[in-house]
């Protein structure tokens, strides 16, 4: 068959080659998925794997993506309990008075498809960020399970219900302690 021969002299040009055997094709495809196959991490190749067979029937699921995230919609607390950075005036002065913008949070939503988990918590107290509701009714479209932490002491038999509604899947509530020091 003839093929363009680079780097020959004189530019180049028609030489037979011959075919090479079906062994050789075949060995030569082994080398190739191999090569690609080299870096990827296991649960990646289970999904490879998911993909080749199921083609568009497989899951949306990412191997790959990280099955918990947290997200911080607000720093504002209404408490300043002894081992948290709220009580730290520094970190206050900082850090003390931030809200993720509600925008933003929407663009940033449809990112997360392929994680199990949304944490919508960390330092701040969730039940002071004034669309916590539409925020948790937006990522339930998103992400299977929606989970807040809160010191519960905003917490109303309205707001419990509201939080249902909109489709909370874990309610975890903060104790600092049983006393009042």
């Amino acid at each position: 068959i003839p093929r363009r021969m680079k780097g020959v002299e004189g530019g180049g040009g028609l030489v037979a080659c011959p075919r090479p055997s079906p062994w050789r094709r075949v060995r030569w495809r082994l080398q190739g998925v191999r090569q690609r196959l080299r870096d990827r991490r296991f649960l990646e190749l289970v999904k490879y794997a998911e993909v080749s067979l199921l083609g568009r029937f497989a899951s949306t699921r990412c191997y790959h993506f990280p099955s918990t995230l947290i997200l911080e919609l607000t720093t504002r607390c209404n408490l300043r309990c002894v081992w948290c950075n709220q009580a730290d005036p520094d970190w206050l002065a900082h850090h003390g008075d931030k809200e993720f913008d509600y925008d933003a949070l929407l663009r940033l939503l449809p990112q997360l498809k392929g994680a199990n988990v949304l944490h919508l918590y960390n330092i701040g107290e969730p039940l002071m960020y004034p669309r916590i509701f539409e925020a948790i009714r937006e990522a339930r479209k998103v992400v299977p399970q929606v989970r807040i932490t809160t010191n519960a002491t905003l917490l109303t038999e309205e707001k419990a219900r509201a939080l249902e509604a909109a489709g909370l899947t874990q309610l975890n509530v903060s104790v600092d302690g049983i006393d009042d020091e």
